[in-house]
């Protein structure tokens, strides 16, 4: 799988968008890759339009467990933007699962809805 990463440290902003089916040691790399270079703070944008529903409501599961357990502790506002139907059912839940670890994720449908919210939530947080 391929992830197209951009960082825009002037916005604070990392967009992710990923290219064919991502797996569970995708999403923990990148994850590593934003503490490893101090950007773990930054918001993150996963624009995920081009994604088919790949991953199963168990994945979807595990992939919340482990990114409570692994993630950073003081992590930057996340926004999903999903077009597919399924897709859009696995990612509010999986929000659903990491919201009480303190994340703040939320899923889309627009791209500019997203954007405007991760502006917002990168402003209130500094």
């Amino acid at each position: 799988m391929r992830i197209v990463r951009t960082c825009d440290d002037a916005r604070k902003r990392i967009t992710l968008k990923p290219i064919g089916p991502v797996s569970l040691q995708d999403v923990m790399g990148l994850l590593q890759r934003q503490q490893e270079d101090g950007t773990s703070h930054y918001g993150v944008l996963y624009d995920l339009r081009a994604v088919a529903p790949l991953v199963s409501v168990s994945q979807v599961r595990e992939l919340a467990t482990e990114v409570a357990r692994v993630g950073p502790s003081s992590p930057g506002p996340v926004a999903m933007v999903v077009v597919d139907a399924e897709l859009y059912v696995r990612a509010c839940s999986y929000a659903a699962l990491v919201r009480p670890s303190g994340r703040r994720l939320q899923v889309f449908r627009d791209l500019a809805d997203a954007e405007a919210w991760l502006d917002a939530e990168t402003d209130a947080s500094g």
